[in-house]
């Protein structure tokens, strides 16, 4: 039995994740310019379930729950490809491997450990995130990997994933290293930390969400209307040429 997601219902969710974020940056400004940081009653508790920049908080789980989905749609994804006979089904196992991480990741923030790691070893990389220095490797590495599966994708799908990757590699890492130069050079929790911390964790839910639909509209135009998945018949080995009398 196939995992059936309708695209259109995964679209749904970009609006959601800009309001998730939007939400938490206004609430995080509005603390700001409030005398004493504390605009009213209950202000801090609220924030706690809606801070974007934070652990098991509203914005967290819901991006979280994106990257499931979208680990599940590449399983499913590789289960299909396998039974049709394509070899590029392993490339979905590792992509569905490779979210799964992710959205563990993104409730217990397993990358921070990486900084901690290379903190204790006195490792200088000169970044203030400097799990990156371990994470863009991997990063590349998985990317070169992916290319020639990529290019046996129909353009629509290759096309979609690599965007999706755009957006979520730019936030996670690229506005990560931005954000760590402004802490730097003013505070955690500035308004300009605020702006930067807020547009990274919206790329990473954009990321994924674009991941998600990909893969499920990858799926509905692969398979029959019943959902089906038909092994592609091997191509006839070419005749030999007739003997010459």
């Amino acid at each position: 039995m196939r995992l059936t997601v309708p695209p259109r219902a995964l679209l749904l969710l970009l609006p959601v994740a800009v309001l998730l974020v939007g939400v938490s940056a206004a609430m995080h400004l509005w603390g700001l310019a409030t005398p004493g940081g504390v605009p009213f009653d209950g202000y801090e508790r609220l924030l706690q379930v809606l801070d974007a920049d934070a652990e098991t908080t509203l914005p967290t789980w819901f991006s979280a729950g994106v990257l499931l989905v979208g680990a599940l749609l590449l399983l499913d994804a590789a289960r299909t490809a396998r039974a049709l006979g394509d070899r590029a089904w392993r490339s979905w196992a590792v992509l569905a491997a490779a979210f799964a991480y992710l959205s563990a990741d993104e409730g217990s923030r397993l990358h921070e450990a990486g900084s901690a790691l290379l903190d204790r070893a006195g490792v200088d990389t000169g970044l203030r995130f400097s799990w990156v220095v371990v994470a863009l490797p991997l990063v590349v590495a998985l990317a070169a990997a992916m290319v020639p599966f990529l290019r046996r994708l129909p353009p629509r799908t290759a096309g979609t994933l690599l965007l999706a990757g755009a957006f979520y590699v730019g936030g996670a890492v690229g506005l990560e290293v931005l954000s760590g130069a402004v802490v730097d050079a003013t505070a955690v929790g500035s308004a300009p930390y605020v702006l930067v911390s807020s547009l990274e964790e919206l790329c990473e839910m954009v990321g994924a969400v674009l991941l998600a639909w990909a893969v499920a509209d990858h799926q509905d135009r692969l398979l029959g209307a019943d959902g089906t998945a038909v092994p592609v018949a091997r191509a006839a080995a070419p005749a030999q040429p007739a003997a010459a009398s």
